[in-house]
C-alpha cells in the first residue's frame, strides 16, 4: 500500500491542484510551469526506460505525470495559455532525509541489495547535484525570460535531452 500513497503524491497531488491554480493563472495570464518526471537516474524511465532497484512503482508514477503534462500542453496550447513543461534533472533536495532508516524487511528478496538501496534512497550513489538555489534561480529566470514548450534543468538533463532524441531506445536499454 506504501506504492499507492507514493502514486498518489505524485500524480493525483498534482492534479488536485489544478483546478485552484490553473483559473488564477489563466486570468493572469502569466506563465503556467509544470515540473514534468525528474531526469535523475532513478526516475529516467521516461526517457531512457531505465529501471532501478525498487523503482518500479515510483517511475510508473512518475510515467503518469509525464503523460499528464503532455496533454496539458496540448490543452494550454489550444486554450492560448502559456505552458512551460520542465524536465527535472539531478537536483540537491532534502527529500532524501525522509529515508535515512530505510530497512529491507527480513525475508525479502531484496535483503542482499540493502546497501545499494540505500545509496539510492539517500542519494549517495555518485552522481551530483545541482544545487536547489542555483536551479530555482534558473527556472525563475526562464520562465521570467517567457521559455516556452519543455525547459531541460539541473544535472544530467541535457545528457537525457540528447540521448533520447538522438540515440535509439534499443541501445538505451541493452
Amino acid at each position: 500500500m506504501r506504492g499507492k500513497i507514493l502514486s498518489d503524491l505524485n500524480l493525483w497531488g498534482k492534479i488536485s491542484m489544478i483546478p485552484g491554480f490553473a483559473p488564477l493563472l489563466i486570468a493572469a495570464k502569466e506563465m503556467i510551469a509544470t515540473f514534468l518526471t525528474q531526469v535523475r537516474f532513478g526516475s529516467m524511465t521516461i526517457q531512457f526506460k531505465m529501471l532501478l532497484l525498487s523503482q518500479g512503482v515510483y517511475n510508473v508514477s512518475k510515467t503518469a505525470v509525464h503523460l499528464f503534462d503532455e496533454t496539458l500542453k496540448i490543452e494550454s496550447s489550444i486554450l492560448d495559455d502559456k505552458l512551460l513543461a520542465v524536465a527535472t534533472g539531478s537536483v540537491r533536495t532534502n527529500v532524501t532525509f525522509n529515508f535515512l532508516d530505510l530497512k529491507v524487511p527480513q525475508g525479502s528478496r531484496y535483503l542482499p541489495a540493502q546497501a545499494n538501496l540505500n545509496q539510492i534512497a539517500n542519494a549517495n550513489n555518485g552522481y551530483t547535484r545541482t544545487p536547489s538555489d542555483l536551479f530555482a534561480s534558473k527556472v525563475v529566470r526562464d520562465i521570467l525570460g517567457d521559455a516556452s514548450g519543455k525547459l531541460w534543468r539541473g544535472n544530467y538533463a541535457s545528457i537525457v535531452k540528447f540521448c533520447s532524441t538522438f540515440i535509439s531506445m534499443f541501445i538505451m536499454v541493452n
